[in-house]
């Protein structure tokens, strides 16, 4: 049986909020984080390092909120704490998975990366057809 490509189409490599804030206590951060956060770095640094020798286009996202509170989601129902507002210590993307000249850095104010976004736009003009996601801030973005 022939053996079939692990990545098929036109690939972009998206890497989904890794924050510092993923390895900082609930209490500062506002939100409880899953476990693992050193082995996702390291694992997501291999990840993206292949994307990059392979020229496959990359899109950071950073869940960001304004101080004011103007633009929080589910923060405001209670559900979840505060958490990634700009200033704040674990809002950053970690630095050691920061976005190179040419790359995509999208600042989102939703979990959602198409609410209020380019990243629709983004795809579109990079003709993406597959998409490989990298992620674990939380449990309502990818793990």
């Amino acid at each position: 049986m022939p053996k079939q490509p692990l990545i098929v189409g036109n690939p972009v490599f998206v890497v989904v909020d890794m924050q510092v804030g993923g390895d900082m206590p609930a209490e500062e951060v506002g939100i409880e984080h899953m476990p693992g956060y050193a082995g996702r770095i390291e694992r997501t640094q291999r990840l993206l390092a292949a994307a990059r020798t392979a020229d496959i286009p990359v899109v950071f996202f950073q869940e960001v909120h304004r101080p004011s509170g103007i633009d929080f989601g589910r923060e405001l129902d209670g559900t979840e704490g505060v958490h990634c507002v700009e200033g704040n210590p674990g809002t950053p993307l970690h630095p050691a998975l920061l976005p190179e000249p040419g790359e995509f850095h999208i600042v989102k104010r939703r979990y959602s990366g198409f609410i209020g976004t380019e990243f629709d736009i983004v795809l579109r003009g990079l003709k993406a057809s597959t998409l490989i996601l990298v992620g674990g801030l939380t449990d309502v973005c990818v793990h």
